[in-house]
């Protein structure tokens, strides 16, 4: 099999699927994208994507990916009215009850709807050679060939197929689940006769509500984003305003546990000035709605555990939230889903499309994934649990850490520590960045301050009190 030959079939394209198409296109004669939605002409919100008309961030190194993938994405981006943002300027973020650093920390973010920044890699990814996509169209089964342990292709069903009418069969070399959280692998797998993956939940139950808003022309502001978040675990409500490629801005509320922004224009005002500062509430209040309240709910963070499986069919792939689906308030999901395409590039250029036709290559591909997504579930879920009511197992030493990360956290009004945060959410660093000898003395020292404030505030308390 090489690059004139063979067939790789993506269930899903969405990010992750996209991606895997575009990076399966050079060793693969042809690569087809299989879809639930329509096709669309436009940059639309689309339905098997429903989190769409909600905030999204492509965190720097995601931006990287796709400029990698894609060259000249961002110029032409920006020419189409893309909005580049720097996150320590240009982002007011008030989080841990302070209002970070607004210095200058060259990580930069680029800003548009989601809808928008999909179409234009959809549109590049339909351009490739040898590249087809079957639309209004859903994976019903695998093909699979039990003497020798491999998916061969899928069955297909057209929207407007009757019921009763036999799905039609695609025969494919590498099939790749690119479907999403919803996926249906787990069943697919049981029926084929192997265990379901094993499963990581972390339960927070974030529900949201979004619409897409006109901000006053005179307004007074000097951030191009603005997100403020909760103190945990006192405060469950979160905001955000984005700006879009069209001078528009989308707007975010959502909650932690359960705490679900009203669709109605009086719940969503009362909800939008109940957060712990009045600053997106004072933006929002004069501006001009031009969407409807949409809502969307994420139970939680899952982790399915493809790598532990110890019997795992050739063939077949799984990438993006149809593995490992994170809390959407942190913004991680498209850029681990350009992780998850790196990983197949590079175990492709190692061995090629022929690679994947070898016993246990796709086993090595499941475990190929864990390095890009475990510094994004930690970052998640550990900060999800420091509510009481988020369910899921509790890493050891979990106080120590969340500890240590309030402090510095709370120290992101220094410079120096609001980038090294910026760079690890951002995974231009890893988690050891929190952690090198200045910033360790910078977050001590912060807290030894805190600690001698309040120790000084009880001894005055207490002298107060005192009988005279």
């Amino acid at each position: 099999m090489n690059s004139d030959s063979g067939h790789a079939l993506v269930i899903g394209s969405s990010m992750a699927g996209l991606l895997a198409a575009r990076v399966l296109a050079p060793h693969f004669g042809r690569v087809t994208l299989v879809d639930r939605d329509r096709e669309s002409l436009n940059p639309d919100p689309r339905k098997g994507v429903p989190q769409g008309r909600h905030a999204h961030v492509l965190l720097k190194a995601g931006a990287d990916i796709l400029e990698q993938l894609f060259p000249g994405l961002w110029v032409d981006m920006h020419d189409k009215g893309s909005v580049e943002v720097d996150l320590g300027a240009d982002m007011a973020w008030f989080h841990y009850g302070v209002w970070k650093s607004r210095a200058h920390a060259g990580v930069e973010m680029h800003c548009q709807s989601r809808p928008f920044l999909e179409w234009q890699v959809r549109e590049r990814v339909r351009a490739l050679p040898g590249v087809e996509v079957i639309a209004d169209t859903s994976v019903e089964s695998l093909r699979y060939d039990r003497e020798r342990g491999r998916v061969v292709g899928v069955s297909l069903r057209g929207r407007d197929q009757a019921a009763e009418a036999t799905p039609r069969e695609l025969l494919a070399d590498l099939v790749v689940d690119a479907s999403g959280r919803g996926t249906a692998t787990p069943r697919w797998l049981t029926e084929l006769g192997y265990p379901a993956p094993a499963e990581d939940v972390v339960a927070t139950d974030v529900r949201y509500a979004s619409r897409v808003m006109r901000l006053p022309a005179d307004l007074q502001r000097d951030w191009k984003c603005l997100v403020i978040y909760p103190r945990a675990p006192r405060q469950t409500r979160v905001g955000y305003i984005f700006p879009n490629q069209d001078g528009t801005h989308l707007i975010t509320l959502a909650g932690y546990c359960g705490d679900a922004p009203p669709l109605d224009e009086a719940g969503f005002a009362a909800f939008a000035r109940s957060l712990p500062r009045p600053e997106l509430w004072q933006a929002i209040a004069r501006a001009e709605p031009l969407s409807p309240l949409k809502s969307h709910r994420l139970p939680s963070n899952l982790w399915r555990r493809y790598e532990r499986m110890a019997r795992f069919p050739d063939g077949l792939l799984v990438i993006g939230d149809a593995v490992c689906s994170f809390n959407p308030l942190f913004g991680q999901g498209m850029s681990t889903a350009g992780f998850d395409a790196l990983a197949l590039s590079d175990q492709l250029s190692e061995s090629g499309a022929a690679g994947f036709a070898a016993s246990g290559s796709a086993r090595r591909f499941q475990r190929r994934l864990v390095a890009g997504k475990r510094q994004a579930w930690i970052l998640a879920t550990t900060e999800d649990f420091r509510y009481p009511q988020v369910t899921g197992k509790r890493p050891p030493g979990l106080p120590m850490l969340n500890w240590y990360k309030s402090h510095f956290l709370e120290g992101a009004t220094d410079p120096v520590l609001n980038r090294a945060f910026l760079q690890v959410l951002t995974f231009q660093r890893g988690l050891d960045a929190m952690m090198t000898p200045g910033v360790v003395a910078r977050v001590m020292a912060r807290a030894a301050r805190g600690s001698m404030r309040r120790l000084f505030k009880r001894e005055a308390a207490s002298s107060r009190a005192m009988p005279s």
